[in-house]
């Protein structure tokens, strides 16, 4: 278990002891015997874990243990692997994710113009990011993710013409973006001269496409872990390491998915939170569902807390005939096999005995196909097709601008007038 930051074990006891009687004013925890209190961290282990079925059963109001006047903001998560979770905040809540934000490197400053790319709708993200910016004196765009109102061509635009200093966003959205950058003749590398960084959250994000993104921008990444209904659980330092968050926000277990016990360190296991600060909804041994390491290897950062390593969902392992992949070690080797001319968009379809990956290349490329020989060092069977440039998301559609305004009450007729 993992909560460094804290000066010594009973102050994280402390806490812990203090959420114990939040847990327990809730029918959920009250329902599943939750300790009242506990005399030491290990017993923590004895206590049932909480899955995210658990919570998405529950009816929204039963999600929070404070009063309503308490509430400060409701967020959701997206979805992507069920239906979304409800997360409730109060001031303290939204305000513990910000700080979280703020104890990563990127270490924003008044003189920063920031574009927050994150979608402001429902999601967490775009405003905590937003506040953490605020919070050190920098200014705020808040661009949202690509609208009918914020088409790349109209983000590419602002970002030169406001000298925007830091670009947050998706993975996807910062690969996404150069290219359609490069649709229309820029070279982000060389036409943002203002820009120092980009931050990066909301899915995982490889060392080796980590490495492609300082590439294609010519900046440093900043990379940001966590989840709409827990925080901010990690952030990256210069190496690229995520260094888990400060130990007064959470205690930390990789747990096996088949026994629940603890894993050795540097082992891969279930990643589940116990938060320490949270006061809306607290969570107790809460099941992530990420595959990921905890390593306590030192990093040349000097950040002494444990690093993590995100291997990407339960949900997104690669399974063929038995052999098993993380969605971090599958994109680690496709990446690292892709040749100048292919695209870094890419997908891949899973079948029972083969997987096909789906790679796009350029339009001369595609006519000499024939020499194009990748080699990628799986150990399970696999197909490539190559595909068009666009073929997996036409780019050009990403830069249309449409009109999308108010609504008009009064509009001057045409023609002669009628009668």
């Amino acid at each position: 278990m993992e909560a460094k930051g804290i000066n010594c074990m009973n102050e994280v006891l402390d806490e812990l002891n203090k959420n114990l009687k939040f847990y327990n004013n809730l029918e959920f925890y009250n329902c599943k015997n939750t300790f009242n209190e506990i005399t030491s961290i290990n017993e923590l282990s004895m206590v049932p874990t909480t899955e995210k079925e658990e919570l998405r059963a529950l009816d929204p109001f039963s999600l929070f243990n404070v009063s309503k006047e308490d509430l400060f903001e409701y967020h959701e998560s997206f979805g992507t692997t069920g239906v979304p979770l409800s997360a409730w905040f109060t001031k303290k809540d939204f305000y513990s994710y910000v700080a979280q934000i703020n104890e990563s490197k990127i270490d924003f400053n008044p003189k920063d113009i920031v574009l927050i790319r994150f979608p402001y709708a429902i999601s967490s993200a775009a405003h905590t990011f937003t506040r953490a910016v605020q919070e050190k004196g920098g200014c705020v765009v808040p661009a949202s993710r690509g609208t009918p109102i914020s088409p790349d061509i109209r983000i590419l635009n602002m970002i030169k013409k406001l000298n925007v200093t830091v670009i947050a966003l998706n993975p996807y959205e910062a690969f996404a973006l150069a290219d359609a950058a490069s649709t229309v003749g820029i070279d982000v590398k060389v036409y943002f001269e203002s820009l120092r960084a980009l931050c990066l959250a909301g899915e995982l994000l490889s060392q080796s496409r980590r490495r492609k993104l300082e590439q294609m921008w010519g900046i440093p990444i900043y990379n940001f872990y966590g989840t709409t209904e827990a925080g901010n659980l990690a952030s990256s330092c210069k190496y690229g390491n995520l260094h888990c968050s400060s130990g007064r926000y959470f205690i930390y277990e990789v747990l096996d998915r088949k026994t629940k016990k603890e894993v050795a360190s540097g082992e891969k296991g279930i990643l589940h939170i116990t938060t320490l600060s949270k006061e809306a909804f607290p969570l107790l041994r809460y099941n992530v569902g990420d595959i990921v390491e905890l390593s306590h290897e030192k990093c040349q950062c000097g950040n002494e807390n444990p690093i993590l390593v995100h291997h990407g969902r339960v949900s997104e392992e690669v399974i063929v005939e038995g052999i098993k992949y993380t969605f971090k070690e599958i994109q680690e080797i496709i990446m690292d096999c892709l040749e100048p001319g292919v695209g870094n968009n890419y997908k891949l379809i899973l079948y029972k005995n083969k997987i096909l990956i789906v790679l796009e290349v350029c339009k001369n490329m595609m006519e000499k196909i024939e020499d194009l020989k990748i080699e990628i060092p799986l150990k399970i069977p696999y197909e490539i097709k190559y595909v068009e440039r666009g073929d997996l998301e036409d780019y050009s559609k990403r830069m249309l601008v449409k009109e999308f305004g108010k609504h008009k009450y009064i509009e001057k007729g045409e023609g002669k007038d009628e009668k």
